[in-house]
C-alpha cells in the first residue's frame, strides 16, 4: 500500500468521524480552498507538502502518523491508548452538539481559569452536527454578523487550516476573543484580528506563535425577544 493511498483511508475515517463531510471539506480544514488541488495531492500528482501528514493528523490525535508514513501498526491507536478531547462530550454525536455557558467575549479580556468542561445541555440541530461545541459570544465588536448573547457553534481547525477572512474563536494566554482573520501583509507570521464593527473597536495585530487553539465559527443562533 502506497503512502496516498494509506493517506485516503485515513480521510475516510476522518468523514467517518464526522470530523468532515465529505473530502472537498477534509481538504478545506486543511487549507485547500480548490478542490482540484487537493485531489492532486492526495493522488500523487504532485509532492506532498513537508507538514501535509502533520497537518492531516491534527484533525485527530488518534491518527497513528507512523501508520501513513511507514504502514507500521495500525492507522488508529488501540482503544485503551484512545485520545479523547474534554471539549467534545462523547454523547454528542446522539444528543447533538454540546453546549457550554463560559465566558467567551468577544472583546480582549482575560481567559478564565475556572471554566468546566461539563456541557450544560445538548443543542441538536443538523447542520452544525459536525461542530464540535457551542457557547455563548458577548460584546458588541461583531455586530450585526454575532449580536451580544448569540450563541455560536464552533469547530476547532489547526493554525494551518486557518481560511483568511472567516471568523474563528482565537485562544491565547491572555484571552480568548471572536474576530475575523485576516493576512498581515508585511508579517506573514502574524495575523490581523479584525472586529465587525470597526466604528467601536479597533483591529489587534498577533504573533501566530502565541495562539494556543483556534476554532472556525460555523454557525450563529442569535437570542432574539419577541
Amino acid at each position: 500500500m502506497t503512502i496516498n493511498e494509506r493517506i485516503k483511508l485515513a480521510i475516510k475515517w476522518l468523514i467517518g468521524q464526522r470530523v468532515a463531510d465529505n473530502q472537498e471539506e477534509v481538504g478545506k480544514l486543511l487549507g485547500y480552498s480548490n478542490k482540484s488541488s487537493f485531489s492532486q495531492v492526495i493522488n500523487g500528482k504532485v509532492p506532498l507538502p513537508n507538514d501535509f501528514i502533520e497537518r492531516l493528523c491534527s484533525l485527530n490525535k488518534n491518527i497513528n502518523k507512523v501508520w501513513i508514513i511507514e504502514e507500521k501498526g495500525e492507522m488508529i491507536y488501540p482503544q485503551k491508548t484512545l485520545i479523547t478531547n474534554t471539549d467534545v462530550d462523547k454523547a454528542s454525536s446522539t444528543k447533538g452538539i454540546p453546549y457550554y455557558d463560559v465566558d467567551v467575549t468577544m472583546g480582549y479580556d482575560e481567559l478564565p481559569n475556572d471554566q468546566t468542561n461539563i456541557p450544560n445541555y445538548y443543542l441538536h440541530i443538523p447542520a452544525f452536527q459536525n461542530c464540535d461545541c457551542a457557547v455563548p459570544a458577548y460584546g458588541r465588536s461583531m455586530i450585526p454578523d454575532i449580536n451580544d448573547g448569540s450563541i455560536i457553534a464552533i469547530k476547532e481547525v489547526g493554525l494551518d487550516s486557518v481560511l483568511p477572512g472567516e471568523a474563528y474563536l482565537i485562544i491565547t494566554d491572555d484571552y480568548r476573543t471572536v474576530k475575523y482573520i485576516r493576512n498581515c501583509k508585511d508579517n506573514p507570521n502574524k495575523w490581523r484580528l479584525v472586529p465587525k464593527n470597526l466604528e467601536e473597536f479597533d483591529e489587534m495585530i498577533i504573533d501566530k506563535a502565541k495562539i494556543l487553539r483556534v476554532f472556525l465559527v460555523k454557525g450563529v443562533i442569535t437570542n432574539k425577544i419577541l
